[in-house]
């Protein structure tokens, strides 16, 4: 996957955290727009990847305040994720 889409996410109210592949390279506009419980993005990537990501306008317009982005490493690192069991957790 390369993109998320225009409004993929759009108004979905009971979206906690999404795990974002280091592969998207654009995320439309209003990707996750009214998605007011988005609390977590897990990004598989790093922080210099992400900043190369074009994000469309208003693509996280009315997410909480404290949305935060995590980055992906294989060491303990303070900010970053890894998979346990295959779910993504905090180091």
């Amino acid at each position: 996957m390369n993109s998320i889409g225009s409004y993929t996410f759009y108004m979905c109210s009971s979206l906690a955290s999404i795990t974002i592949p280091s592969s998207v390279t654009s995320i439309g506009n209003y990707a996750f727009s009214d998605c007011t419980s988005l609390a977590s993005v897990y990004y598989e990537g790093t922080e210099d990847s992400k900043n190369n990501i074009s994000i469309g306008s208003n693509a996280f317009y009315r997410c909480p305040s404290s949305l935060t982005w995590y980055y992906y490493s294989e060491t303990e690192a303070s900010g970053c994720w890894h998979y346990v069991d295959g779910v993504p957790t905090l180091w």
